[in-house]
């Protein structure tokens, strides 16, 4: 497995990742950037990557726990460990996360209902399943359909 082959750029699946904020630094310093947050996730993941050796290891998982996996499905599992780190945040984008954490107005036309609240973590796990479920049916003699996310992620993001 490779550290960075099939890591996704945030740019290519949010334009305005620039928008929204991550982290407030201090109340008075400036605020990173959703972008910022996960290009600097990903360079940590690729040092830590490289030190720790983690190739070898999820080849032996791979070998070990996906024996006969075809290439096209080897590829697709490391695609999403990789994008773990991309996606980790990516939820950060709700509008009501903006406004409670980050004191930061954006597109409170898009807040999710108030079960899901402030709350990003949930979102992030939704927008990586949505991204790659298209690709694991692909795969899946067997459609999997997750209904939660039927119409749940806003088109504007």
């Amino acid at each position: 497995m490779e550290a960075t082959k099939w890591m996704i750029n945030i740019e290519e699946v949010m334009a305005d990742s620039d928008a929204c904020y991550a982290h407030l630094l201090t109340e008075t310093e400036k605020r990173e950037t959703l972008r910022e947050h996960t290009q600097r996730c990903q360079k940590y993941w690729k040092i830590m990557f490289e030190r720790k050796q983690l190739g070898s290891i999820f080849d032996n998982f791979e070998k070990l726990y996906l024996p006969g996996i075809s290439e096209a499905g080897k590829c697709l599992f490391e695609e999403m460990t990789v994008n773990i780190v991309t996606w980790h945040d990516f939820g950060k984008c709700n509008p009501s996360f903006q406004k409670k954490k980050m004191k930061h107005l954006w597109h409170m036309e898009l807040a999710p209902n108030t079960t899901i609240g402030s709350r990003h973590s949930l979102l992030s796990v939704m927008f990586y399943l949505d991204y790659f479920i298209d690709k694991v049916n692909l795969l899946s003699s067997t459609r999997v359909t997750i209904p939660v996310l039927n119409g749940f992620v806003p088109s504007a993001i």
